[in-house]
């Protein structure tokens, strides 16, 4: 047809695809707004670990009725080779973890919070997003396990944001200046000596 003359490849023509696809204007418009609803629940809601029960409970099933973020589980099984693919999926990445930023830095701030020595920004961001994308993706595969569950309170996304934040955050006037893997080891127990088989 006419249009084979416009991409020299059949790469070419999935790279201009997937920037298409992936563009901002593809997005559900009420993602934007739902986006700044939760950031305001983790900022200034009344109770710090309801609104994280609550804004990972959300976004997790925003994320499932995604068909972009179906998309993107497809091409990352295909991006073997395909360097296209793997510009489409990071600039996606970076677009759609901007505003995240922007929000933890809000919420870790006014909630009298600092990050931990040993962690920047980005890996906190990186890691937020990597624990609610696997979540999905479990509950999408397997919905009975009942990984979302019917209500905020109490959700395996949440429970698993809980955990992260209370290792990688510590209180603005009283930080303990030491890493995370510092601070497991100062608390880790020394094994317990081995029997010499005398008598106790």
């Amino acid at each position: 047809g006419p249009y084979r003359a416009t991409w020299a490849s059949h790469d070419d023509y999935l790279n201009d695809l997937l920037t298409f696809l992936f563009h901002a204007m593809n997005y559900d418009p009420q993602y934007g707004a739902d986006l700044e609803t939760r950031g305001d629940w983790l900022v200034s809601g009344d109770d710090f670990v309801d609104a994280v029960d609550r804004a990972t409970f959300h976004e997790l099933l925003a994320i499932c009725r995604m068909p972009l973020f179906r998309l993107q589980l497809i091409m990352v099984a295909t991006a073997d080779r395909n360097d296209g693919i793997h510009d489409a999926i990071a600039n996606n990445y970076a677009g759609a973890l901007e505003p995240w930023k922007k929000i933890y830095e809000e919420t870790i701030a006014a909630r009298g919070f600092r990050l931990r020595n040993g962690i920047t920004m980005d890996q906190f961001a990186n890691i937020l997003a990597a624990i609610t994308e696997g979540f999905a993706v479990r509950h999408l595969g397997d919905p009975a396990a009942e990984v979302a569950g019917d209500e905020p309170a109490g959700n395996l996304a949440g429970m698993a944001v809980l955990a992260m934040m209370n290792s990688y955050l510590e209180p603005v006037d009283e930080p303990s200046g030491l890493t995370l893997r510092e601070l497991f080891e100062s608390r880790a127990y020394a094994p317990p000596p081995e029997d010499d088989g005398g008598p106790t």
